[in-house]
């Protein structure tokens, strides 16, 4: 998303009008319609890796959010999809088809849950900067790359500390 975010002074800034507007309705129906399809296909016999890489990039993006105070749900949520979801990618090989049994469903299902909340709760500003902070972590070396579990122990310590406002790494 170009022309979203400025540099200043070292600093990534979301312009003001931005940060503040939420999601479009047909933008919000648009994106819970995609997830939802995608795990209503890996229910299917005609998962595929494409269904199975949007949910992964919206758990990172859904875990960005909740970093940065939107969700109220426990981080285990987290875990728990991270979990099932690299067990699941683990299990096929080639183009077989992907699919989610009942215990991976129910946790997708609840991460899609917290993300619609997500979406139509925080700023606009606060999507693209989880956008832009999953899509990084994807991009990174791979000895710089956080895992969800990484990044849930990190949360956590920051909490412990007493740090609530997420710091940009």
């Amino acid at each position: 998303m170009q022309g979203v975010s400025f540099v200043h002074a070292g600093e990534r800034r979301i312009p003001p009008s931005t940060a503040r507007a939420q999601v479009p309705l047909a933008a919000f129906i648009q994106i819970s319609l995609r997830n939802h399809l995608c795990v209503v296909a890996l229910r299917s016999p005609h998962g595929k890796a494409f269904h199975l890489g949007t949910l992964v990039r919206t758990m990172f993006e859904s875990f960005y959010l909740y970093e940065a105070g939107f969700g109220i749900r426990d981080v285990a949520v987290f875990a728990a999809v991270d979990r099932h979801l690299c067990a699941l990618s683990l299990q096929v090989a080639g183009g077989a088809s992907y699919f989610l049994d009942d215990d991976a469903f129910s946790a997708a299902t609840e991460l899609l849950s917290l993300y619609d909340q997500q979406i139509k709760d925080a700023p606009l500003g606060a999507i693209v900067d989880a956008h832009t902070k999953s899509k990084l972590n994807f991009e990174a070396d791979e000895a710089k790359r956080m895992s969800i579990p990484q990044l849930v122990r990190r949360l956590q310590a920051r909490r412990a500390m007493g740090i609530r406002k997420r710091v940009n790494v």
